[in-house]
């Protein structure tokens, strides 16, 4: 599996989606989609257009390897079905343990890993560098994430020995992907005035899913800070 070419085919230029029987019944469509055509300043960024992102030098994947960011969904539905979900396969040298049933990969440590991240932030831009340095500010150092949910621990996090491995094991997880096993349950409502405030249980056999935490380097970015106001102080 080759990594995909990095450069935006075609034009970014905003339009709209319709056929001829919507055409038909608002025929004033056909004119306003003209009209954003016509103007420049009308654009859409690449995750709005094609939903995935993928680079050869990722600024995730350590070592500057390939990087991969698809959009499984975009929250349509009321809380908790609202967040975004991605799936995300980067490079990470220090994660010893992989899936291919021989634990560390032969010849060294690291590992490919494939993520399904459940976030309400939505990055975006005109290519996938960009694109990949918004997941990256927002999400990876960021931590603008949910934990979401697993039965079983691949259905969210596997690591692989190589990308195309990674890549397998993210169609997979998005084949299995129910949201209803991914995220919290509403069971009823407490009332406060005007406010209903929902109830939530965890999903039938849900383990609450914090890889994000350790792949994402969270705790080495806490001894950092705490480090850095140590220095100050």
């Amino acid at each position: 599996m080759n990594v995909t070419d990095t450069r935006v085919s075609g034009s970014l230029q905003h339009r709209l989606v319709f056929d001829d029987l919507q055409a038909a019944r608002h025929p004033w469509i056909r004119d306003v989609d003209s009209a954003i055509r016509e103007n420049p300043e009308c654009e859409t960024g690449l995750m709005s257009r094609q939903g995935w992102a993928c680079s050869e030098n990722g600024p995730t994947s350590d070592g500057g390897r390939s990087e991969l960011l698809v959009m499984i969904t975009r929250g349509i539905r009321l809380s908790p079905g609202s967040d975004n979900w991605y799936g995300h396969v980067f490079f990470r040298s220090d994660e010893p343990h992989a899936t291919d049933g021989t634990g560390a990969i032969p010849g060294g440590s690291g590992n490919w890993v494939s993520l399904l991240v459940r976030t309400w932030v939505f990055p975006d831009g005109p290519n996938p560098d960009v694109v990949l340095r918004q997941w990256r500010a927002l999400v990876v150092t960021g931590h603008k994430w949910v934990p979401g949910y697993f039965q079983e621990r691949e259905d969210t996090c596997a690591r692989c020995t190589s990308f195309d491995d990674a890549v397998r094991i993210l169609i997979r997880q998005i084949r299995r992907f129910r949201r209803a096993a991914r995220v919290e349950k509403v069971v009823g409502h407490d009332d406060y005035g005007d406010f209903r405030i929902p109830i939530y249980e965890d999903p039938d056999d849900g383990i609450q899913d914090l890889s994000p935490m350790g792949i994402y380097r969270f705790a080495d970015q806490l001894c950092e800070a705490f480090g850095s106001q140590e220095g100050r102080s």
